[in-house]
């Protein structure tokens, strides 16, 4: 009767992290045993232990993965509170000292008006970038052109915000 004396098993899979969020990840297992100790071991011991041992990497590699993200996330975070707080100390939607000057100044051009935009809804809408408006609104509309249309897009995200708010009370 032949002697299992070490088996590899490898395991490769494509995990969902989030919505949208897939990672991919392979572990080897190699499990040996001593040609003197070979008769004495069931091989189906050793093909389970190589398959624990595999999917152990596995689990902890999602888990890196996870941790990497939500790092990212934070930081992301943190540069739009960081770009906020910027955009409020250079002119947006700071109190003007004088009582004749609005309280509120409109932003001077659609880039400022992007600019402003993903620094209030960026987390809200889950990205920086207008493909992560369309998903957050479920919507295909293409990306403002005009300051009004900067101003439009802000209004249909906080209503959507209302919307869902509403709906889970």
């Amino acid at each position: 009767m032949p002697y299992l004396t070490s088996l590899s098993i490898r395991i490769s899979r494509k995990f969902q992290i989030e919505k949208d969020d897939w990672v991919g990840v392979d572990a080897l297992a190699t499990v040996a045993v001593e040609e003197a100790e070979a008769h004495l071991v069931d091989p189906a011991d050793i093909r389970r232990l190589a398959r624990e041992q595999a999917k152990a990497a596995v689990r902890e590699q999602i888990a890196d993965e996870i941790a990497e993200r939500d790092e990212q996330r934070r930081q992301r975070a943190e540069r739009r509170r960081q770009r906020a707080a910027q955009a409020q100390a250079v002119g947006g939607d700071h109190v003007a000292p004088q009582d004749s000057a609005p309280a509120y100044q409109p932003p001077r051009d659609p880039a400022e008006a992007e600019q402003r935009f993903f620094a209030r809804y960026g987390e809200a809408v889950g990205g920086e970038d207008w493909n992560a408006v369309q998903k957050y609104l479920r919507s295909r509309a293409p990306k403002p052109a005009t300051v009004e249309g900067w101003i439009a897009a802000a209004e249909a995200v906080r209503d959507q915000a209302r919307t869902a708010s509403n709906g889970r009370h």
